[in-house]
Parts: structure tokens; C-alpha cells; sequence
């Protein structure tokens, strides 16, 4: 198996997963750094990286602390930040004590990561299958498109690529655990307490967990198989995870109360199984379902607000955000089910993510569902179907399903090879000899062939052009404005624009922003973009306690359909479009009344300056001339 001594026939392995190494080093540091490095400049590839590089730039300068409130976000009140620090931390840590900056280290984390990602899935699949499964898996993983790869990249600095690491690692030491020793359980504990705290959507993992925990306790009791080895090994990671938080996070009382009914559920388990283990076994699922009633209703009716919060942050994860029409949600591509997004099927954006691995990681789901013989491997098969499940919800949860497609694809591949005659001989085979080996032989080397260039050609072309495109990055038209805000502006004055720019403002502007990414006053910024007089505008930046606006093209043109949106002001008409604040903006030639046009970009947009920006001044009344 996978600890034995390697011989000289492995060595083929290892050189072609040291070469898969080096295809995935290629697509996601080599590749984009020429886009990424300008001058001295480093222009990271996506939006939220800039959030994370502000807690980690906080951090930096006052290790180990980190911020928890930041009076520039949601200006003029400030917001809470960081609730998850983990990976800020980690990148000012290492910047800190390797001697380095929070931008180099910053731009060069998600990509490592997304290379190392590649070790825990192949002991994995080794651990699971075999280890050619586990090698056609990893290759699959080094070349997928979509949102695995645009998320674990140079320059993509938020928090998923982390996410994805240490769930591969509680993936495999959970598995361990199961088929090998329970000790490996606190190795699961260890990686999942991180992945706690690392992002706020951890209770899905733990809910995946505790469903496999519900079902496998379930093929137990009817196989008159003890659940106390399963409880203990679903406990250990459960518990460790739970006092992670409570050290991190004591006051947010609603994910105590969940990671420790987490905790709680193997206990439940062991001992509804114990008492009932003398009984039919269709008595433990109805015992046990119904004390999980009883427990929830009792949640219902003490906690009742807590557990109203947590179904609508479960459904913000897995979900649809937002139900109304000035959802904030609605007008974000990522949380868009993958089939229907806005409302309308399409099979692009799924082939775009996966390719030919979305067929052969279906059929290998198949084939790993027709063969549920062990613990371990009806805990993959549940994990596989959750995540794929979730990403149907959501898209970008792509790059997770992204995971289980690869291994299922490289499973597959095992199955099918076997069975076509790759490693095992029939005795008809073997009493042809060398003739009936060469057959078999052929047969199998065509269809792996064929099996790995449909993984690989096409992936891998997609991948290849995904790596120098980068619609998220500061383009130069932004630099330029955001030196301008840096050099030029009153400090600790608000700057309005839209909230796809708040972190860029925020970090390379140095200026307090009422909107990002994150959230904060989108829908008064939307409202002032959309007013149609100036007096109304007025308002609300005062209320904002800001002085500049930034605008470009893109909120001219194709982004200007969720403002009226998120203000509530639904489909507007030509003239009302034009009597938008934004239009008469954009339009005009250095502003219009109370707004003066201070800066414009070099590069042009259809003979208009990419970004601009305007200053808000006093119009003084025309002195009266009553009496004279």
C-alpha cells in the first residue's frame, strides 16, 4: 500500500506527480505574474483580496492582535471586520517574521496553496483507492478552470483557497480515522478547529459531517454493527472544533450553540444506539429522529432568535441571498445557482467550471455509490454529494465540488481501467499468454488514453486562458485614481463609489469608504447614484459625511442596472436613466453644480475617461438684491 518502501517500478509515480506539481506551479504563478507585476506595483486579481490584506496590514503593524472594528468601513459609523481572522493572520505572520512584505507574501499565498492542495488529495485517494486513481485525481485538480482555479491563484488573496486546504486535510485524517486508528481524529480535530476559524460558512462542513454521522450510525444498527467507534472518531474533531471557536468567538452566541450541538450529536448517537441495540433496528432512526425534533424544538422555543438567525445565515450560504428586489444578492454572479442564474438555464457556466471532469466525476460518484462498503467510503460519497449539491445552489461553491469531481474522475478512471483489463487477467486471459496480455494491454492504454486527454486537452486550454485574464484586477485607469485619492484628498472624508471599489478605495486610496464588497451603506449609495436632483444626492452624502465621488465607465454601462435595483427604484425609464446623479456625472464635462470634476484618467472609454473624480462643494445663494 502507500507506506511501503518505493521501488524502482513507483518511480514513474513520482516523476509524473513532481511534473503535475510543476503544471500546477505553471497555470497559477508563472502564467499571471506577467499581468499581476507592474513596476513596483503589485495589482492583486481580485476584489475581496484587498479586505483580507487590510486585516493582515492591521496585524503586521501589531502582531499578534487583530482588528475586530474599523472606523473607515461603512463610514461614517465604522463595522465590524475580521470575525474570521485566520488567513489575514497567517499572511502577516509570515511577512512579518520571513522578512517580507504583507503584498509579497499576499500574492503569492492563494497560489501556493493551491499547489499544496494537490498532497492531501493525492493521500487521499491513496488512502481511499489506489494510487493511480489518486494520480489521475491530482492531475485532473492541477488543470480545472472555473472557480477552483480563479480562487486559488496568484494575486487571489481572500480566504478560500485556505478553506479548501485544510478541508482536504480533515478530509483525509478523518478518513484515516475511520480506516486505519482513531488517534488520526485529532489530526481532523486540529485542521477543522482552523477551518473554524477561518471562515464564517464552516458549519457546512460540520453539517456534512453530521449527516454522514445520522446515516452511517443508521447502516450500523441495521448490520448489528457497534456505533461507539464512529461516535468517538466524529467526536474528537467535533469537540477540538467547538473549543477552537468558543476561544475565538465566546459572544457570537448562535455558533456556540451550534458547533456545540455539533459536539453533542455523537454523544446522542452513542447512546440512543446503545439503549436501542436489543431492539428492531428501524427503532433506532425513529428514536433518534424524534429526540432531534425534541431538541430543536426546545432550541425553537428557548433560543428562538439565535436559531432564526442561523436558518437565515444557512440559507445566505446555500441559498439565494435575498429575496427582494433591492437585494444586495440578486445583482452578485458568484451566489447565482450554477444552472439558472438571473432566472435562466444555461449549461456554460458548469462545462465552463469542469469540462469533460463533470461527466467522469458523475459516473465515478456512480460507481463509488454502487460500492458503499466501508465507513470511509460512504463518508466521501456523502461529502461528494453535498458539495455538489451546494454548488447547484450557489456557483461558487464550484471550488469545492471541484474536489470531489477530480478524485471521482481519477476513481473512474481506476474502475474502468480494471475492468477493461489494465492490472487484473481473466483465466481465459491467461490461458491465450502473451497474446491475450497484449489485447488487454492495448484495449486498456487506448481508453487511457482517451480517458486522460478528454480530462486534461481541454481543462487545461481554459485554464491556460483563465491565467491571463483577470476582470477583477485594478486596471490603470483605477491606479491612477487611486494614487490621486492617496495624494490628494482630505483625510477622514468619505468617498461614494460603488461598491464593487470600497476595498481599493479603502487600501490603495488611504480614504474611508460608506460601501464595499462586505456590505455597509449599499443601498444609500445607490440611492445617491440614482437621484435625480442634485438636492436629493446632497443628502444623502452628508449623511455619509463624504466629499468625493468616483465613477467609471463600468457604472455607466453595464453595472448601472443594479443601482436602481438595490435603491428600490425598480426598471427606469430613458429620461429618468438620464437624470440619474451617475449619468449627469459621467456626461458632463467638469461636473455639474456642487460637483467639480478634480480628476480624470489618461486612458479613455468610447472618448470619456475611464475613472473620474468630483469634489462635492457649497453652492452659495445668489445674493438678494431686494430693496435696491
Amino acid at each position: 500500500m502507500m507506506f511501503k518502501k518505493l521501488k524502482k517500478t513507483d518511480v514513474f509515480f513520482w516523476v509524473v506527480f513532481v511534473a503535475i506539481i510543476a503544471t500546477s506551479f505553471i497555470f497559477r504563478i508563472t502564467l499571471p505574474s506577467q499581468d499581476l507585476f507592474v513596476g513596483n506595483e503589485i495589482r492583486f486579481s481580485d476584489v475581496d483580496a484587498y479586505y483580507h490584506l487590510i486585516c493582515a496590514d492591521y496585524t503586521y503593524k501589531n502582531w499578534p492582535d487583530v482588528q475586530t472594528f474599523n472606523p473607515q468601513f461603512d463610514w461614517p459609523t465604522g463595522q465590524k471586520v475580521n470575525q474570521r481572522p485566520l488567513n489575514g493572520w497567517l499572511i502577516a505572520t509570515i511577512a512579518k517574521f520571513g522578512g517580507s512584505t504583507v503584498d509579497k507574501v499576499g500574492v503569492y499565498w492563494p497560489a501556493v496553496l493551491g499547489i499544496l492542495v494537490l498532497i492531501p488529495c493525492l493521500l487521499l485517494a491513496w488512502v481511499l483507492w489506489n494510487k493511480w486513481a489518486a494520480l489521475m485525481g491530482v492531475a485532473c485538480l492541477a488543470v480545472i478552470p472555473g472557480e477552483f482555479y480563479g480562487r486559488m491563484a496568484l494575486g487571489v488573496s481572500d480566504q478560500h483557497a485556505l478553506e479548501v486546504f485544510l478541508m482536504c486535510w480533515f478530509v483525509l485524517f478523518y478518513v484515516l480515522s475511520m480506516k486505519k486508528h482513531w488517534v488520526w481524529a485529532f489530526g481532523s480535530g486540529a485542521f477543522l478547529s482552523l477551518y473554524i476559524v477561518n471562515w464564517a460558512g464552516a458549519p457546512i462542513l460540520i453539517l456534512i459531517v453530521l449527516i454522514y454521522l445520522v446515516i452511517q450510525s443508521i447502516i450500523n444498527q441495521f448490520k448489528g454493527v457497534d456505533n461507539k467507534s464512529l461516535s468517538v472518531v466524529t467526536l474528537i474533531p467535533l469537540v477540538i472544533g467547538m473549543v477552537a471557536f468558543i476561544l475565538l468567538r465566546p459572544d457570537e452566541i448562535m455558533y456556540v450553540l451550534f458547533y456545540g450541538g455539533a459536539a453533542a450529536a455523537p454523544i446522542i448517537v452513542a447512546i440512543i444506539s446503545k439503549y436501542t441495540s436489543k431492539l428492531k433496528p428501524y427503532w433506532y432512526p425513529l428514536i433518534l429522529f424524534t429526540v432531534v425534533g425534541l431538541i430543536f424544538v426546545g432550541l425553537w422555543f428557548g433560543f428562538n432568535q439565535a436559531v432564526k438567525y442561523a436558518i437565515y445565515e444557512l440559507q445566505g450560504l446555500t441559498g439565494t441571498i435575498g429575496a427582494s428586489e433591492s437585494s444586495l444578492g440578486r445583482t452578485i454572479s458568484e451566489v447565482q445557482p450554477i444552472l439558472w442564474p438571473y432566472g435562466e438555464f444555461t449549461l456554460d457556466i458548469i462545462a465552463g467550471n469542469f469540462g469533460f471532469i463533470l461527466l467522469f466525476g458523475l459516473l465515478g460518484l456512480v460507481a463509488l455509490g454502487c460500492n458503499l462498503k466501508k465507513p470511509e467510503t460512504t463518508f466521501v460519497f456523502t461529502w461528494s454529494i453535498i458539495l455538489i449539491l451546494i454548488t447547484l445552489m450557489q456557483r461558487r461553491y464550484a471550488y469545492y465540488s471541484a474536489v470531489p469531481f477530480g478524485l471521482l474522475t481519477g476513481y473512474f478512471f481506476w474502475w474502468a481501467m480494471n475492468k477493461i483489463g489494465w492490472r487484473n487477467y481473466s483465466k481465459k486471459d491467461k490461458k491465450k499468454g502473451l497474446k491475450g496480455q497484449y489485447f488487454s494491454h492495448v484495449i486498456a492504454a487506448i481508453g487511457s488514453i482517451l480517458l486522460i486527454s478528454a480530462c486534461l486537452i481541454p481543462n487545461g486550454y481554459l485554464t491556460t486562458r483563465e491565467a491571463r485574464n483577470h476582470p477583477y484586477q485594478v486596471t490603470q485607469a483605477w491606479s491612477e485614481a487611486l494614487k490621486y485619492l492617496r495624494e490628494n484628498t482630505v483625510k477622514d472624508v468619505g468617498v461614494i463609489s460603488w461598491w464593487d471599489y470600497g476595498y481599493w478605495i479603502l487600501r490603495d486610496g488611504k480614504c474611508p469608504v460608506p460601501c464595499h464588497p462586505g456590505g455597509g451603506s449599499t443601498d444609500k449609495v445607490a440611492k445617491f447614484f440614482s437621484a435625480f436632483t442634485t438636492e436629493e444626492a446632497n443628502k444623502i452624502a452628508d449623511e455619509l459625511d463624504s466629499k468625493y465621488v468616483v465613477i467609471d465607465y463600468q457604472m455607466a454601462s453595464q453595472k448601472f442596472y443594479a443601482i436602481p435595483m438595490l435603491a428600490g427604484k425598480g426598471k427606469l425609464t430613458e429620461q429618468e436613466f438620464n437624470d440619474c446623479l451617475l449619468i449627469r456625472l459621467y456626461a458632463s464635462e467638469s461636473g455639474i453644480e456642487g460637483y467639480k470634476e478634480v480628476f480624470e484618467s489618461s486612458t479613455k472609454y468610447e472618448g470619456e475617461a475611464q475613472v473620474k473624480i468630483y469634489e462635492k462643494y457649497t453652492v452659495l445663494p445668489e445674493p438678494c438684491n431686494c430693496g435696491k
